[in-house]
């Protein structure tokens, strides 16, 4: 069973935005920088963790 996970990053101001999304067959893979964290379907890349335009499972547009 996949799961769907994103990388999320923080940009200048502190605030978390999604940087890339994958489907992932194991467990989510470590990185470098930023954190992978499961989401849910209709995130995308470039939405931030609390925006409220267009918002699904805790992340939306600002």
């Amino acid at each position: 069973m996949s799961t769907r996970c994103a990388t999320i990053i923080s940009d200048g101001d502190g605030q978390e935005i999604v940087n890339a999304i994958a489907e992932i067959e194991s467990a989510a893979p470590q990185v470098g920088f930023g954190t992978v964290e499961k989401v849910a379907d209709g995130v995308l890349i470039g939405i931030v963790r609390g925006g409220p335009v267009s918002a699904v499972g805790g992340f939306g547009f600002p």
